[in-house]
């Protein structure tokens, strides 16, 4: 199996189902899937993953999840996440980041350092030298 992460841009999808991919990750950057797309799944007997969060341009779905279930009540949920935000921005200061948290670091950087933060279309956040 050949698992392709998804370029987020139609037409390099199409190529990589043309190609042999057999797997797509995350969903087609388009709103309609048309009849001629269809046939082409089906055809290259392609399967897709899609992603409630990874959509490129389209409907995000976490906000669905928030307004007709409550994820936060889940036992899974309310046991992993809290540890796992505390863990990373109230976690042991680090000596590589001057005692600060990532967080904090970031936050501090992004003040004294703006030239390090640029805005990159391939990325959905400007980040420290990205």
């Amino acid at each position: 199996m050949v698992d392709a992460e998804g370029a987020g841009h139609f037409y390099d999808n199409v190529s990589m189902i043309l190609d042999g991919y057999t797997n797509l990750e995350h969903n087609l950057p388009v709103a309609t899937y048309y009849d001629d797309l269809l046939q082409l799944f089906k055809n290259s007997r392609n399967s897709t993953t899609p992603t409630l969060i990874v959509t490129f341009g389209e409907l995000f779905g976490e906000n669905y999840i928030y307004q007709h279930q409550e994820p936060w009540k889940e036992a899974k949920v309310r046991t992993f996440i809290p540890g796992v935000n505390n863990a990373y921005n109230y976690g042991r200061r680090l000596k590589t980041l001057h005692g600060l948290t990532p967080y904090e670091y970031i936050c501090k950087s992004w003040t004294t350092e703006p030239d390090r933060f640029r805005l990159n279309p391939h990325h959905q956040m400007p980040g420290p030298s990205t």
